[in-house]
């Protein structure tokens, strides 16, 4: 880890409205062992949050190797941030979807020459414009795909769709049928299940979404919510890799 340092030091703040502040062997995180006192002024009045400051005097500064406590100037190590992983598929124009299904479309809406005669010299823009069914790539099935009376998306909460804790089941390459005993070692009550078939390989094609494709049974999710959610009928999800 790099050196860290802090300073401790006398300041005595002046208020463009009145009325001062003094402070004895304060102790605040600098960058480096080269600030000045100018800079560690601004560093003060920023770690305090002090308004309306008309000048700072520093005195009696001794700069001393420590690591940092963290404050509004400096701030203190973290640890790396949480990876994401986008798991969808690219959607390109023309590629094949479902057997008999629409591929979709993308073009341009305006390009950037053509918008060039609208906008000042040295300035362009782009609109694209894409054309396709709901049910392209990877998407968020919801009950109100088959059922009339079920909800869509603005009616399922957020919670049971983001930050949830994920955990990935690896099915056999050839399974079609994923059913209760193929999850049954794994939790899944509350978390975001991945299932990985290997039928990835076949994106694209019109074997992805053929007969042969691998779908969810009706029972595979039931024990582990009560009641069974409408959504476990059995299906073939274009989620599943």
């Amino acid at each position: 880890m790099a050196e860290q340092y802090r300073a401790q030091f006398d300041a005595e703040v002046t208020f463009a409205n009145g009325g001062g502040l003094r402070t004895e062997g304060f102790r605040l995180d600098i960058p480096g062992r080269d600030i000045t006192d100018e800079e560690l002024g601004a560093l003060f009045v920023r770690h305090l949050g002090l308004l309306m400051v008309a000048e700072v005097r520093i005195d009696r500064r001794t700069i001393v190797e420590e690591p940092h406590k963290g404050g509004r100037g400096v701030a203190v190590d973290t640890p790396p941030a949480r990876r994401l992983v986008e798991l969808s598929h690219v959607i390109s124009d023309g590629m094949t979807t479902l057997p008999g299904w629409p591929a979709p479309r993308i073009t341009d809406w305006l390009t950037r020459e053509a918008s060039r005669a609208n906008y000042a010299p040295g300035v362009e823009f782009h609109v694209a414009r894409i054309d396709m069914i709901a049910n392209t790539g990877t998407y968020l099935d919801t009950p109100a795909h088959r059922w009339a009376d079920g909800a869509d998306l603005t009616g399922t909460p957020l919670d049971r769709l983001a930050d949830l804790p994920g955990v990935v089941v690896r099915v056999p390459v050839g399974t079609r049928a994923v059913d209760r005993l193929l999850l049954a070692p794994y939790e899944v009550a509350g978390r975001a299940v991945l299932l990985h078939t290997g039928w990835d390989a076949h994106f694209g094609t019109d074997r992805y979404g053929g007969p042969e494709a691998p779908y969810l049974t009706r029972d595979a999710p039931a024990p582990w919510w009560t009641p069974a959610p409408p959504w476990s009928a059995s299906t073939r999800s274009t989620s599943t890799t």
